[in-house]
């Protein structure tokens, strides 16, 4: 099968699934493609949508259509009017994908992107397996390193334990028959957890760091003068289910010091990109007017709205940065070059 096909049939399902819930036929939909992906890779989901029979009305990237879910968790009073910056953080299964932002009058423009393949909720899983499999091994003498059987048991093990610690104090890790018809049963405290795991939170946070450096952010607040306001993000958006763990968020409590600083936690992680494509059908819904075909990219009249790759020639921007000079001859970033205008601070 093409990956088309394997689209074309969870989408499938996904209508069915729908279908059932609303007990009405579904004829669209919006979809979201991860922001790496090229043109080629967006056009299979178009095809993958129209084998499935749907009317694909727009295309729109992970990374906006999160943002239109955590913008529409605010009040019209709380959003109009406001730009802010945005740090969007996605810690999924597999990797960890880190955007910088500006929001200036409904207009997402990118500032800086990394992803960091291997870091995620399956490196979480690995790690906390690697130290339980130690520990078993040196209690009962048996080397487990070369039943990949018995480590797959186990990492699956782990994987429950972690979701359960994101609750609990502590949770149960079980596998039966790890080795020799042993079994093993164990009860992992958080703090357990958080130590075995914490090389990898380490790793999320310099790709973090990486993306504010190249956005030109600061995290943290100006120690020497409280009064100067530093240049960083406004809003910490979460993604991804393993994003909802405490030692990480409490990791980011402790790295974004500004006090113009909120990490907004209201929407459920592994569900912001959905919804947010579920609020932009229902705004084509409410003006089907504006998409009254099926619609690409290049010719959504409202994709410019969710555009988050324009070019410094497309959105006026700042050449270098704006700041001021304090007494002791130090400048203070108060626009960081690239910043689109109009802006405010």
């Amino acid at each position: 099968f093409t990956p088309e096909e394997v689209t074309a049939t969870v989408l499938g399902q996904l209508r069915a699934s729908a279908e059932a819930a609303l007990r009405e036929t579904i004829t669209g939909a919006v979809l979201a493609y991860p922001s790496h992906f090229n043109e080629a890779q967006r056009q299979g989901l178009r095809d993958a949508a129209r084998q499935a029979g749907l009317t694909l009305y727009q295309c729109v990237s992970e990374p906006a259509a999160a943002q239109l879910a955590y913008d529409a968790a605010l009040t019209h009073a709380a959003l109009a009017g406001t730009d802010v910056n945005r740090l969007l953080i996605d810690l999924g299964g597999n990797s960890l994908r880190v955007h910088a932002y500006a929001v200036r009058g409904g207009l997402y423009t990118r500032l800086a992107s990394q992803q960091a393949n291997g870091l995620g909720g399956r490196a979480l899983d690995r790690a906390l397996a690697a130290h339980l499999q130690r520990e078993f091994e040196r209690r009962h003498r048996i080397d487990l390193s070369d039943r990949p059987r018995s480590i797959a048991k186990l990492v699956l093990a782990c994987e429950a334990t972690r979701r359960s610690l994101g609750m609990r104090q502590s949770a149960p890790c079980s596998v039966e028959s790890i080795a020799d018809g042993m079994d093993l049963n164990v009860n992992v405290h958080r703090a357990v957890f958080e130590s075995a795991v914490a090389p990898i939170v380490q790793q999320c946070m310099a790709v973090i760091d990486a993306v504010l450096a190249e956005a030109g952010w600061t995290a943290t607040a100006d120690e020497e003068n409280a009064k100067v306001r530093t240049s960083g993000p406004d809003e910490v958006l979460l993604l991804g289910g393993a994003s909802r763990l405490p030692v990480f968020q409490s990791r980011l409590r402790a790295r974004f010091t500004r006090p113009e600083t909120r990490i907004r936690t209201e929407v459920e992680p592994d569900e912001a990109v959905a919804l947010g494509c579920a609020v932009q059908a229902g705004l084509i819904a409410e003006c089907p007017e504006l998409c009254p075909v099926s619609v690409s990219a290049a010719s959504d009249p409202i994709v410019d709205a969710l555009q988050e790759d324009l070019s410094p020639a497309a959105v006026p921007h700042l050449a270098h940065a704006v700041g001021v000079l304090d007494a002791n001859q130090v400048f203070h970033v108060v626009l960081p070059a690239g910043t689109p205008l109009p802006t405010k601070r």
